[in-house]
Formats: C-alpha cells, structure tokens, sequence
C-alpha cells in the first residue's frame, strides 16, 4: 500500500517546523524572516545591547560583589509583571537612600544596573520609566566619574529618554544627565559615545519594528506600538539634538552614520507616519539641520524637495504646524529652489491653494501668520509660472473663511494675514511697475475688503466690525504712505467716493436686507468708524486731503438728501451726527460746509423736528447738540428757544416727553458752554413734577417723566433756574415725607401711591448723588427730608403688603441715606442732621400712633450715629444723652399709673403691700390710656426703648464715670425712673387680667404676658450688671453707704453720680408723693445693693439704728423697706431681737382705742408698731419670741378683742388690724405650741371667723396659712402623745390637740366650700396672688376626710380641669384614693356574690363627662400657640385617665372584664390613643420622644410642673398612660393598632412599643411568675413552670402517671402589641382538636383576648386539667372547665343533651342568639 494521497488539512495552511527548510530560506534570501517568530524575534537584527539576565545577577551573587538585598531586588527587577518592577524600584531607591553609600559600594552594581537600565529606560510603563531614572539619578549623583566604563552602553538610552513623551520622565532624565556631566562636559559626552547612539538610533529606526523592540508574548499589540513609536519620536529627537549640540567637524566625523540615515529613504518616509508625534520630531530634526548642517541637505535638495515640500501641505494635524511651519519657513528662506525642483515633478501651487482653501487646516493662530513669510520667499519664477496667480491666491484664500474652524474669536488673524498679504503684492506690483495687476487687485480685492465691512458683515458674522475697521485702516494708511502720487490710490479714493455717494443718494445700501434702514444706519456708523480710524492714522498730506475732500463732499450731499427726505432717514441722520461730532473742525472750518449748515439749521431743522418719526430724532438732537456747542452763545440761545416752542407745542403729553427726554439727553451728554435757561420749559417741568406726585399720569407717561426729571436735574448744563430747581426739589421732598408718615403712623393712609414713591425715590436717589443738591437740602427747609429718610431705611416687608415693592423702597432709601450721611461727614454737616433727627426719634417714641417697637428705636439711635459719626468723634454715653428726654417727661408719663389705685391682695405675695383701713374705699382714677399697635403706652414705649438702648451700648459705656460726675449726671438717673418703671410692671404683671396701664391688657394675654416677663427680666440683669459695675469702681460697701446716708439731707434733692447717691435719691423720694411706690423700689435697690457687697452683723446693725431711731424722720413704708432688705443679715443679731421685743411690749402697753385708729398717717405710731413687728417676723421663725413675750402678746391682742365688747378681730371693719394679727398669729403658735390654756380657743374662734364666705381674700389667705401650721403642729403633738401613752397613761387634754379636733370638722367643711368654688373659674388666668392663696387651700385640704368627700365625686373631677396644676394634682388625688375604695369594695362584693347575682362595675359619670368634653376640644400639643390654659386642660383630661386606669390596679378579673368591655362599647379609646402617639411624636413629622432615661412604669404627679409641660410633662405622663394601656387593656390597643390605616404610625408605634414598653411589660410577667407568692400558689408535685428568658417563653408542666402535659406560652418582641403565641408541647394521647379545645384555646383567650396576666392563664390551665381528669366535663361554649367570666363550673343542664354549661357563657348565648335555645341540641332550653 502506497501513502494516503489525501493529506489532512492545516489551519492556514501552515507547514510543520523543518530545519532544513529553514536552512534553504536563509541561503536563498539571505535574511532571516523574522515575522512570524513571535518572542523569539527580539532576539534578531544584531542588537548589541541587551538586559540583565537571572543568570547575569546570580554570577554577580557568586562573586561576592552584590549585597543580598539588592539581588533580591535585581532578580524581582527581571520579572515582566510591571507591578513587581515597580515596587523593585521603589525598593531600590529606598535602599539606596537608606545609608550614605559611597562610589565604592555602587560601582559593584554598575555592570548588572547598566543591563537593566538599557532595558527598563524604554519600558512600556511610564512609571517604571521614571523610577528607572529616579534610582539612575541617585546613582550617577554618587558615583559621578565612575560610571565612565559603562557610558557607552547606557548613553544611547539615556540620550533618547532626554525627549521622553512623558515630561515627567524627560525631566528626570535631564536631571540625572546634568548632575553627572557639569555644562562645558555634556558636549564631550556626545561625542564620545556619537557613535554608538547613531548605531542604537539606525537600528531603532531602520531595523526595528514593534513585534522586535518588545516581546509580544507578554505585551499587547497596542503596547507594543506605543512604545515603538515613543522611542523612534525621541530618536529623531536625539539625532537633531547631538547635531544643535555639536561643531560640523565633529559630526563629520560620524559621516558615513549620518550617510547612512539620511540616504535611507526609510528613515525619511516617516514625514507620513500616522502618528503626529513622529512627524513632529522629523519637522523637528530638519529644521536643525537647515539652521546647523545646511549643507546636508544641499547635497540632498532634490530628495527633500520632493520628499519633504511635496508632503507639508497634506499634514492636517494641526498639533504638528507649530514644528511643521518652523522647518517650512527657514528651508524655504534657505532654499528657495526647492519649490521650483519639487514643481518640476509636481505643480506645488495647486497645494498651496488647496491648503489655503481647506483654512488651513484649523491651525488659524500658526498657519496664517506665517503666509507672508512663506510667499516672501517665493521665487518670482515661481509666481509666474501661474497666470492666474493673484486671482488663484488671493480666491482660495478668503474661501478658507468658510472652514468652522474660524470664527469670531480668531477671524482677526485670518483678516490680517489677508490684509497682509494684499498690501506686499500691491505694494511688489508697484515696484515691478505692473501697475495693470496693481489696480486690478485693489479694485477687486482691497476694495472688496472694504465693501465686505461697510455692507458685507451681515452676511460674514465672522468678523468683529472693530477689529476690521482698525485692520483696513491700517493698511489704507500703509498704502497712502507707500504708493503716494500713484494711480493705484486715485482708484481706492474714487472708489470710496462713489460708493458713498451712490448709497447716500438711493437712501440705502446696494442688495440690503430685510430691514434696509438697519442696514443703512450699520453702513453709515461703520464708514464713520473707518473716517475716525484713518483721521487718527493722517502719516502723510495725501492721505489727509482724501479725507478732507471725502468729508467735505459727504457732508454736503449727506444735508441735502436730509431736507429731501425730511429728516426721516435714520442712517442718514446719524452719518450727519457722526460727522458733526468726530469732523467738527473740518465743518465749522471750512466756507463750503459752514454756510450750508447754517442754512439747514435756520429753514429747515425745527421743521424736520415736527415732522419726522421719534426713530429719527435721536441723532438729529445729537446733531443740533452739537451745532449750539460750536456757535455764538446769542445764536445757541436763539435756536435752543424756538427748539423748546416746538417741543412744547406738541398735543399729548407723551409726544412732548419722549422729545424732550432725547434732546435733554444728548444736549447734557454734549455739554454746550451756553447758558440754555427757558422760562417756559421750567414752567412746563413744575407742572410735570405736580401731575406725577398727583398720580394724574399713565404708567409708560410716569416712566417718561421720570427720565425727564432726572436727567434735567442733574444735567450740567444751565436749563433750570435755581428756583425751579428748589421747587421741584421740595415736591419730591413732601411726597417721600407724607409717605414715611403714613407707613409708620397707624391712624393713616398713605396718599401717594407705591408705584409714585418709587419713582420718586429714584429719582432722589439719583439726585443725593449730585454736591449742588446736597447744599440746597442741608442749607433750606428741605432738611426735614432727612428725617424721613432714615426712617423708611427700616421698612419691613407685612403680610399685606408688596415685598417687591417694599424691597425697591428699601433699597433706594438706604442707597439714599447712604450718600446723605457720607456727604454729611465729608462737608462736616452731620451735628444739623442729627440734632433734627434726634428730635424726631424723641418725638415718635412718644407718639403711640407711630407704629415703631422701642426695639427698633433703640437700632435707629445707633445707626444714626454709626452713620453720620462713625465712632470718630463722641463716646457711647454722649450717644444716648440727647434721647434720655427729661425727669419731667418721665414724671408726666408715670402720673396716671402712681395715682390710681393698687388691688390689697398682692399683700399675699408682697409685705410691701399695706392693707389699711381706707382701702376698700379707694376707686381707680386713672386717667384713660391709648395703647399703640403693640399694645404699648407711651411710658411703656419709653421704657423699654431705654431698656434696649442700655443693653445694645452696654453698661460700662452708657454708665461710664471716667470723664467727670457731670458726664455720669447725664445717665445715672435714669435707673431712678426704670426702678419705679419696675414696681408698677411688677404689679401688673403679678395682678394678669386686672386693668394696667402700661401694656393693652387684651394683647398681653393673648401673648401670655411675654412683655411684662421681659422686661421684669432684662432691668433686673441691667441693674445687677449696674451694680457690680459701680461697687468695682469705687470699692463701695455698707459702712460707707450709712455714714453716706446719716449725712444726707433727705428733705433736698441732689445729683446721681454714682449708686449710692442713687439710694439717697430714692430715699429721699421715699418721703415725698407717691412715697409708697418709691419705697417698694428702694427694698429692691438696697436689696439688690446687699447681695453685692459683702455684708457684716455690725454693719447691717449700724445702719439699723438709722431705722429704729425715735428721731428718725423715716415713714413707716421706708422703714418697712429697709428691714426687708436688712433681715437676712439678723439672725444672730440680739439687737434685732430687742427692737422686736421693744415693738412687742410697746403693743402691750396699747390698748384696743389706740390700735383702732383709723389715722394711718405718720403720726399714728401705735398702728406702725404692729405693721413693723409684723414684717420683722418670718413665718417660719421658731424663735420670734419666747414662749413668755408670745403669751404675753396674745393676751394683749385677746384684752383689745374683748375691750368694751367690741369683738374686734371679728368686726370687717378692722380688717386690715385682723390681717396684721393672723400673721402674728402665725410668728407666736410656734413658741406655744405645747403650752395649754384658753388662748387656744380663741385662736381657733378668730380662725373660724375669719373662714367665712365674704372675708377679705388676704384674711382668708393668712387664716388658712394658720391652719395649716396648725395641722403641723398637732401632728407633731399628737406623735408625741402616741410615745408619751407608752410611758404613762396620763396626757393632757387642755392644748393643741383638744381644739383642734373641735374646731377640724367645721374649718373642713369651710375650705372644702372654698376649694368647690374653685369649679366655676375655669377659664381664668389667675394673679400671683391668687395663685398663693390657691396654693395654700390646697395644702389645707389635703387631708379631708373621706365622708366629706364620697358624695362630692363629680365637683371633683370638675375641678380636675380648673387651670391651677394644685388644684388638679389635690382633686386628683382625692379621686385616686375614693376610686381605689370602691374598686376593692366591689371586688369584695363579687367574690361573695351568687353566680346568678350580677353586680356591674361602672366608672363615675362625672370622669366620663370630663374625658368626653375633652375629646370635643382637640388640643395641638406640638403648637406654638399652646399656652398655660390649653396646657391645664390637657393635664386634667390626662389625669382623668389616669383614674381610669386607677380602676384596675385593685379590682378583680370580672371587675376588669366589665370595665374593659365598657370602654371597647363606648369607643372613647381611640382619640386617647391618637392623642398619646401625637404627643410622643410618632403621628407626624416630629421626632419620637426618647424614653430610654425615664421610667415609665410610674408616674409622680405632684413632681409634674405645668411650665415644663409641653417638653416633657406631657410626653413623658402619655408614655405612663400607654404603658398602663398595655398592662391593663391590651386588646383594645391591639385592635386599634392593627385597624390603624395610617402605615407610617403603624409602623413607628410598632417599633417604638418594642424598643421602650415590651421588654418591661415582658420582664414584669416574668419576675411575676417567679416571685415566691406566685410560686407557691401554682407550682405543686403536679404542676411546674419553666422561664427561658432569652426567648421570653413560659413553659407549664401538668404531670398525670407517667404522662406529661405542657403548655407554652411564647411572648413576641412587642408583646402584647401582637399577641402571646401559645402552644401544646406533648399530649396525653387525646387528639389535637380536643387538645386545643380544653387546653390550650381557654388559656389563649384569657391572655390575648380578655386581657389577663400569666398568672391568671396558667392558675386556669392548671384548675382545668385537674377538673377534667376528676370527670368535669367542660363548658361547650368556651370550651374551658372553670368560666372565663366568673371562674364558675357548668352547672346549667340541658334536660335533652344532657351537656352542661357556664352559667354566664349560656347568658351570653341567648343574649346574642335571641333565642333560648340548647347551643348543641337546639331543644328549649
């Protein structure tokens, strides 16, 4: 058999390896091919360096002459992985600055690190580059020299990596070159290693390709290329280097190198490379050689002329033309043939042409300036041999406009070079005297140029009219100083003339658009733009007279179509225009322009100003405006008068203002020296300015007008008169005035109109600006305008009114002010602005009208002198002297409030307060005060004003005394006025809803007295700070002020200069009218004083005895005042206690005639002996007097009782005589409190009598403080009695005790009376005073018994919402103690109940009431509204809860049952529930409350503070409610959650029920369960209980024989939010059915549906098991032996079925059935 002839096929054919075969291709080709040798191919092309190899570094290793470290780095070095190289270099440079190696140590590295430099210095990764060069830095930088035997191999890669792409790593490079070779060295270098950096370069570039530089089985193709051509762009780089670096005999001597490159047409062919950065280094290279070896080239010239010109124009990278037209420009200057040998072979124009068409390809900033220079360089045979050269050039050349690459941002460049290029060839034809190609290119190219500015650029938007202007002109001006006296410029100029005078003459521009005129008025700006351009370019005469001429005619022809078209013509009008201001001395110099303008003025121009359109007008204004700045004064005012006659005479308002505002605008912008003053147009502008401010004029007319004022007013030409001007000046001024007043005063509206006064204030504005303005408002009655002014500066944007428009206000007002106060300071006029605004502030802060807050009155003072002195000039306190007003003023203001009447009963809170005989008989007399929008009076106003004012300047500064006393008189006395400023608040505020006067009573409630608090608040820190102030700065203290006060003379008044001299003022004032008010104001001064100082016994009884002196010529109040602020300090002092002992045995010696003088005046000692012993006393002061001095005193005050029978403390005429004494009665109990005798009784008759109904409410409040110490006492006496029965069985009968268990039970039902009325004020805000006698009958009552109580349950609860948290809190307690009775007694009744016998618990009608009316009224608690009224009510509406909840602490499970199955029928849960999550911030946007701090498993209420209800009393009260909710109604709350159709709630009350109220309710089953009591109730040998707390499950074990029964009971993460899951864990061989039914079911239902605890579930899991395994069948409704309801067995018998059933499920059957049907049989039952 012969081979198979079919051969299997190969995949492309390729043929299996064969040496021979290889052997032949070599033989026969003489090359080894080398493309398809993959990583082997690297190996080939004669490459004489190569890297380090492994084996290289591990025969260094075996020498001995490299450090280990470093061949573990060397060998990570060899690796291809760029990450581990990487690091190896990092690791590399870390070694080597790790230790100070010297020369020696690194010279052993150089022959491994020179292999592996030549390799890593090209490598692919730009950072293995740069590393490689960073560690050959620090290298050479050391060994410098040394590294002299390796430089031939590494240099040409050190050379080529100088021109690195990355210049990062060219830089590094550069820097390792530099530091080991110094400057004159570097050349040397290059020539010693030329050679064989040629070599490296040839083969790069000649030899080499991609696949051989790299190894492509370990690098992409993309890598691979980079790389390749990164290195062949630096080796041109480094070719053109070594030739700029060295001498042309050095580089001869590499001749046959350089041969070798430059002849290859391999190493030229890359002119075309696709990559830009190649052919830039060849553009590169060649321009070297043109400027350092020329003559290289020159031997070379036809192959570059052919290789190089032939290919510049088809490089379209514009990257490269920077390098591109540097070589073209000086091988062009150097060779110009070349043109002429590359076009032999191919016409080289045609390119250029194209190049110039294309646009150059984008490159606008490199190529275009460069064409000149190119075609500099042209040969003229060049030129020539193109006919149509100049028409071909110059064409393609503005084609090239058309490439999107030029627009208008370089479209200068494009026209200059254009420009440039026109002007050399016009200006070479001239010199070649072709003046026939000369002309032809001016008239279709230069020409067209300037036809393309003056009406080609709305077709060309490419160009900037400005920079065209200016490029023409300049080349024009070039031109005419080149070409003078040619015809060349004939041409140009007559060319220019036709063209102006054909579109002056048609009226518009040749082929115009849609718009004509538009293009008529572009045309005539741009030619005057180009007139303007060459006037300032006049280098010669000849240019000079063209455009004299040329202006000259233009202008003529230019007014003659203006009377032909009768001015309508708005190009037209503004070429005049033009010409009149930029030609002027041409035209009014000239006899061929002026006649005929003078002419045109006189007969035509009035007559074109009545006729032609408003369009036209503008520059024809300009144009007489200018006209009358050129002539004769008498000649400017006779024209400008009949202009204004034809102005005025126009019909509608609107025409004469849209006429004059143009001219008054072009003649100010003009400025004629001539005066230009018209009576008729001032008139005409008085009558303009009245119509305005009367709103007698259209909105668009306004704006008009507007223009017009403005402009005239501040044109610096003479058109008003100074009158007219002051005038209309006081207009603007009235309106801004009359508009300041009605913004702020109340009573009244603005008349003038938003839209006016902002027009007007513009106007203003504008005018504040102008000096002359300035001096006529400073220096006449328009300074008033100041004032209003500054004030509108404050406006503030309402809710009624216009923000925006209230903005602008805003703005031009300050920007106004703003100019008023800077012109003030430069011109020293600010003292005459202050002084009048000064007053005005005064004024209005008295004028309740004026709706300004003292506040900001207090912001104006400082601004005022922020503004107009700027700190300069004054200290703070002259500042506020001049608005302090006088002690007269403040005496005016204070008069009504002094003389009316004060309410006795703030004597409760205030022992300042006298009650005496003629006090029920005084009225209020005040006078009737007017409040101002904030419910201010103007003492009030005054008041806090000055309030603010002393708290924005500071106390050190309004206070300061460092000048003189006579600067610190200035100040000082004001706290004299805000001191009794004080008093009177503190009255007002303390009595709430009375009549006061300082503030509107009405807005004072609303805002919850906010005001009163404040300023009570801020003069206590002011007088505090005062103080401290002053004692600092003249070490004051209590000595010096009594010796001060000894001397003073208290009977003449004297200056206050510092605090004590204060105190003597307000003694001394003490003394005169209203002496009562000042001396309340004195305790609080010297109290205050006292706290400051430091205080010694001796001193307080040194200046004691200035008080108790006989001689003394002190009232009683100032007497009362002084002991006051002195008693703190006297509780050792004895004598103190003597005074006291002297007053007491003074009263004894009294009899009852004396003290029952009805004479309160100072004379009346006797009465003053009783006021002062009482208000020496404290309520609590044990040892007022021994028991001795106290019997002895109450016997006294018994003997004047029952002095002629005159019952004395009984009489209510006595009444201020009877306080006086309760209060004592308080002192002296203490000391007798265990004496006995019948001084008892008659305490305790004053004490019933002075309970009764109508008694004065200070009486009441002092009888039941007495009762209350009373109840104290008796306590104490009767646990004494208790320990004393011990002992001995003897005790006394006759004290304390015997009386008062007498008296109790009448003095309770009295005060319950008392407390009871309290239900009637339940909408009442109540006075301190008040609230002090609340306070105290609660404290009385709170052991009332309970018979008094039990049948007054519903006025209880009413007073639960009475607003006054004692009394709440004391009903609420009541209740409490009332509910839990009943509870337990109802319990106790059940138990011994019948099970037929039904007893219903039900909660009181009066606690429902209360939770009904409340769900009527919902309350918003997270509001900002909610004040201390809502606040109580929602406190009693919670407390009623509470007692809801008080209901199932003691009450039994069928008592629980009822109640639970009460609330689920009457549904009054669910708004407690909503309003629960509301306040604890689950039910909105508020954040949850956070609970984790508090316990709230309990609630204290009498801790609860109303004040700080809303931030955590209540949240913290609703979290106990829901606690209790969930311990004791579980499944009302879960069937409310879970029908909850609000997600977001449902969800927050999940997670926070789980997060703050499960794990407690969960620990307390638990802890119950395994509490002893429990315990030992459940658990027997039988039955045991089981707690896992860690899963919260409850495992019952019921043990019957060897079977085990067990139940568990698993509680949820958010138990009982979700129901306890239950479970049968083991049975006793019953089915599962019948399991659930009589085990498990009943103990479910108890827990999660009836609300029992654990206990109660397994007590009846446990009772039914043993019942049904004694033969107890169970029920088969509910399917548990023991009732659910009753805890009964079945004992109703069905007579047919014979099955038994609960009693109470039976009733519930037939009750819901309505049938008395068997449930099973269905047989009667």
């Amino acid at each position: 058999m012969g081979k198979s002839k079919n051969k299997p096929r190969v995949k492309g054919n390729v043929q299996p390896a064969s040496s021979s075969r290889a052997a032949e291709i070599i033989a026969t080709s003489g090359q080894v091919p080398i493309t398809n040798l993959g990583g082997f191919a690297q190996f080939l092309g004669g490459t004489t360096f190569s890297g380090a190899t492994t084996s290289d570094i591990d025969s260094a290793f075996s020498s001995g002459t490299l450090d280990p470290e470093l061949v573990i780095i060397f060998k990570k070095l060899s690796k291809r992985d760029p990450t581990t190289k990487l690091k190896a270099l990092e690791e590399l440079e870390a070694y080597l600055k790790s230790k100070e190696r010297n020369e020696k140590e690194l010279v052993g590295i150089l022959d491994v690190w020179a292999k592996l430099f030549v390799k890593l210095g090209i490598d692919v990764d730009r950072r293995v580059r740069y590393a490689t060069h960073s560690c050959h830095f620090i290298i050479v930088t050391i060994i410098k020299k040394k590294i002299a035997p390796f430089l031939k191999e590494i240099l040409p890669i050190w050379v080529i990596s100088l021109f690195d792409q990355s210049k990062d790593v060219a830089r590094i490079a550069n820097e390792s070159f530099q530091a080991a070779f110094p400057p004159e060295k570097r050349s040397d270098v290059l020539i010693f290693g030329q050679e064989e950096i040629l070599s490296y370069i040839t083969e790069i570039i000649l030899y080499k390709t991609p696949e051989t530089l790299s190894d492509p089985r370990f690098t992409s193709k993309e890598d691979m290329n980079s790389k390749y051509l990164r290195v062949v762009a630096s080796s041109y780089y480094a070719v053109a280097h070594i030739i700029s670096q060295l001498k042309e005999d050095e580089l001869k001597k590499s001749s046959q190198q350089y041969n070798g490159l430059f002849d290859n047409s391999k190493f030229w062919a890359n002119l075309s490379n696709d990559n830009s950065l190649v052919r830039k280094s060849c553009y590169s290279l060649i321009k070297i050689l043109v400027n350092r070896w020329p003559s290289e080239i020159e031997k070379r010239l036809d192959m570059f002329s052919n290789t190089y010109l032939m290919k510049v124009f088809n490089d379209k990278d514009t990257s490269v033309h920077g390098d591109l037209w540097d070589s073209l420009l000086v091988f062009s200057r150097q060779f110009p043939k070349s043109w002429l040998i590359a076009s032999k072979k191919k016409p080289m124009l045609p390119k250029l042409y194209n190049f110039l068409r294309s646009g150059a390809y984008g490159s606008v900033n490199i190529s275009y300036p460069s064409i000149l220079a190119l075609i500099g360089h042209f040969p003229q045979e060049l030129i020539d041999s193109d006919q149509k050269f100049y028409e071909e050039f110059f064409s393609n050349f503005w084609k090239g406009l058309l490439n999107p690459t030029i627009d208008r941002s370089n479209s200068n460049v494009f026209l200059k070079a254009y420009s440039e290029c026109l002007v050399y060839y016009i200006i070479k034809l001239g010199k070649l005297e072709n003046e026939n190609k000369q002309i032809f290119i001016i008239e279709n190219n230069f020409f067209g140029l300037i036809e393309t500015y003056l009406m080609g650029l709305r077709l060309n938007t490419k160009f900037h009219a400005e920079q065209m202007c200016s490029i023409i002109a300049m080349h024009i001006s070039l031109l005419f100083s080149k070409l003078q006296g040619t015809a060349a410029l004939k041409v140009l100029s007559k060319k220019l003339e036709e063209l102006i005078a054909t579109v002056i003459t048609n009226g518009t521009v040749p082929n115009p658009g849609l718009n004509p005129e538009n293009d008529y008025v572009e045309f005539s700006q741009r030619l005057s733009s180009l007139l303007i351009s060459l006037k300032s370019r006049q280098e010669n005469n000849e240019l000079s007279t063209m455009l004299t001429t040329l202006i000259d005619k233009t202008f003529r022809l230019a007014l003659d179509k203006c009377k032909e078209n009768n001015g309508c013509s708005i190009g037209l009008n503004l070429l005049l225009s033009n010409l009149m201001r930029n030609f002027s001395n041409i035209i009014f110099n000239h006899s061929t322009t002026t006649q005929p303008l003078d002419d045109f003025i006189k007969s035509t121009f009035n007559n074109l100003v009545a006729t032609c359109p408003l369009s036209a007008l503008d520059y024809l204004f300009e144009f007489i405006s200018i006209y009358l700045s050129n002539v004769q004064e008498s000649q400017a005012q006779e024209r400008w008068h009949d202009l204004i006659r034809i102005l005025l005479d126009f019909n509608g308002l609107k025409k004469k203002l849209e006429r004059t505002r143009l001219l008054i605008i072009k003649i100010s912008n003009i400025k004629p020296s001539s005066s230009l003053i018209d009576d008729q147009f001032n008139e005409f502008l008085i009558s303009l300015t009245n119509e305005l401010l009367n709103d007698k004029i259209d909105i668009i007319t306004k704006e008009l007008a507007e223009s017009v004022l403005e402009i005239t007013l501040l044109s610096k030409v003479s058109l008003l008169t100074q009158k007219t001007k002051l005038e209309i000046s006081s207009h603007f001024s009235k309106a801004i005035i009359d508009f300041a007043h009605s913004y702020y005063v109340v009573s009244e509206d603005s008349v003038i109109p938003n839209d006016v006064i902002v027009l007007v204030l513009r106007i203003f504005t504008k005018l504040c600006g102008d000096l002359q303005f300035m001096e006529i408002i400073l220096e006449s009655h328009l300074l008033s305008i100041s004032w209003s002014i500054f004030e509108l500066t404050f406006m503030e944007v309402h809710e009624s009114s216009d923000s925006e428009v209230i903005k602008d206000i805003e703005s031009l007002v300050q920007n106004c002010w703003n100019q008023i106060s800077n012109y003030c300071r430069t011109n020293h006029k600010e003292d005459a602005v202050f002084n009048h605004i000064s007053q005005q502030i005064k004024e209005s802060i008295l004028n309740i009208h004026y709706a300004v807050s003292p506040t900001n009155f207090a912001q104006r003072v400082l601004k005022l002198y922020a503004s107009l002195y700027q700190h300069e000039r004054v200290t703070s306190q002259e500042h506020v002297v001049p608005f302090l007003f006088s002690d007269k003023e403040w005496r005016e203001l204070s008069e009504p409030l002094l003389a009316s009447s004060i309410d006795p009963s703030l004597s409760i809170i205030d022992p300042m307060i006298l009650i005496t005989s003629n006090d029920e008989k005084k009225t209020d007399e005040t006078q009737s005060i007017i409040y101002d929008t904030y419910g201010l009076s103007a003492y009030a106003r005054l008041g806090l004003f000055v309030i603010e004012l002393i708290n924005k300047i500071g106390i050190t500064s309004f206070f300061s005394t460092k000048n003189s006393a006579i600067d610190a008189q200035n100040t000082h006395w004001v706290l004299s006025e805000l001191l009794l400023m004080h008093i009177l608040c503190t009255d007002i505020y303390r009595l709430r809803k009375k009549g006061h006067h300082l503030w509107d009573a009405t807005i004072t409630e609303e805002s919850n007295y906010h005001g009163f608090k404040a300023f009570l608040v801020e003069f206590r820190m002011i007088l505090k700070h005062y103080e401290t102030y002053m004692i600092q700065n003249s070490s004051m203290d209590l000595k010096s002020l009594t010796t001060k006060i000894k001397s003073a003379d208290i009977s003449e008044s004297c200056p206050v200069i510092d605090l004590s001299s204060l105190l003597v003022d307000t003694l001394r004032r003490s003394h005169g009218k209203y002496s009562y008010y000042w001396a309340r104001a004195l305790q609080v001064l010297f109290t205050t004083i006292l706290e400051e100082i430091d205080v010694t016994i001796v001193d307080a009884e040194e200046f004691f005895e200035i008080i108790q002196s006989e001689s003394s010529n002190y009232n009683l109040v100032t007497k009362m005042a002084s002991i006051l602020s002195l008693k703190p300090f006297f509780d050792t002092s004895k004598k103190f206690k003597n005074f006291q002992t002297d007053l007491v045995n003074k009263l004894c010696d009294l009899s009852a005639t004396d003290i029952c003088n009805t004479d309160t005046s100072s004379a009346n000692k006797e009465l003053e002996y009783l006021y002062l012993l009482t208000i020496t006393t404290t309520r609590d002061d044990e040892y007022f007097l021994k028991p001795k001095h106290a019997i002895g005193l109450l016997e006294c005050i018994l003997k004047w009782h029952e002095a002629e029978d005159a019952k004395l403390l009984f009489d209510p005429k006595y009444t201020y005589i009877q306080i006086q004494v309760s209060r004592l009665f308080i002192s002296i109990i203490s000391p007798i409190q265990n004496s006995q005798g019948m001084h008892w009784d008659f305490i305790f008759q004053c004490l019933q009598n002075w309970l009764k109904e109508n008694v004065h409410l200070v009486l009441r409040y002092e009888a039941i403080y007495l009762f209350c110490r009373l109840i104290c006492f008796n306590l104490q006496l009767e646990t004494m009695d208790e320990s004393n029965k011990i002992e001995s069985d003897e005790t006394s009968n006759e004290g304390l005790c015997k009386y008062f268990s007498v008296y109790k039970t009448t003095i309770d039902e009295q005060l319950l009376y008392f407390f009871f009325q309290e239900k009637d004020h339940q909408k009442e805000d109540f006075s301190e005073q008040y609230n002090g006698y609340l306070e105290i009958l609660c404290e009385a009552v709170q052991d009332l018994s309970k018979s008094l109580l039990i049948n007054n349950k519903d006025e209880l609860y009413s007073l639960l919402t009475v607003p006054h948290d004692g009394i709440q809190k004391c009903s609420y307690k009541h209740l409490h103690v009332l509910i839990v009775q009943k509870t337990m007694r109802l319990s106790e009744e059940l138990e011994f109940t019948n099970a037929d016998e039904t007893i219903n618990a039900q909660f009181d009608k009066g606690l429902i009431s209360l939770i009904m009316q409340t769900h009527e009224n919902s309350y918003d608690i997270h509001s900002n509204s909610t004040d201390d009224f809502i606040a109580h009510k929602i406190f009693g509406y919670l407390l009623g809860w509470m007692l809801v909840f008080d209901h199932f602490e003691y009450a039994s499970f069928k008592i629980k049952s009822q109640l639970v199955s009460y609330l689920k029928e009457s549904d009054i849960t669910s708004n407690l529930f909503a309003f629960l999550f509301d306040t604890l911030g689950l039910a909105g946007s508020n954040k949850p409350y956070d609970l984790s701090k508090w316990d709230i498993s309990g609630f204290y209420i009498e801790g609860f503070e109303i004040q700080y209800s809303f931030d955590f009393g209540f949240p913290l009260l609703c979290a106990h409610l829901y606690y209790r909710s969930l311990k004791h109604m579980p499944s009302i709350i879960r069937i409310w959650w879970s029908e909850c159709k609000k997600r977001q709630l449902s969800i927050a009350i999940d997670s926070y029920t789980e997060k703050y109220f499960s794990p407690i309710i969960i620990q307390n089953q638990l802890e119950m369960l395994q509490s002893k009591d429990v315990r030992s109730q459940l658990e027997d040998d039988k039955f045991s209980i089981r707690i896992a707390r860690s899963t919260n499950e409850v495992i019952a074990s019921f043990i019957v024989d060897e079977y085990i029964m067990e139940l568990s009971v698993k509680m949820p993460i958010n138990f009982p939010l979700r129901q306890a899951e239950f479970g049968t864990l083991e049975r006793m061989g019953t089915t599962e059915v019948t399991d659930l039914k009589w085990a498990k079911l009943p103990v479910q239902t108890v827990v999660n549906s009836q609300n029992g605890n654990l206990e109660v579930a397994l007590n009846l899991f446990k009772n039914n098991i043993n019942l049904r395994f004694k033969g107890v069948d169970d029920c088969p409704i509910c399917y548990s032996v023991v009732s659910l309801d009753d805890r009964s067995l079945p004992t109703k018998k069905c007579n047919t079925c014979k099955n038994k059933f609960h009693p109470a499920c039976l009733y519930k059957w037939f009750r819901s059935s309505n049938s008395t049907s068997c449930p099973l049989c269905r047989r009667l039952f």
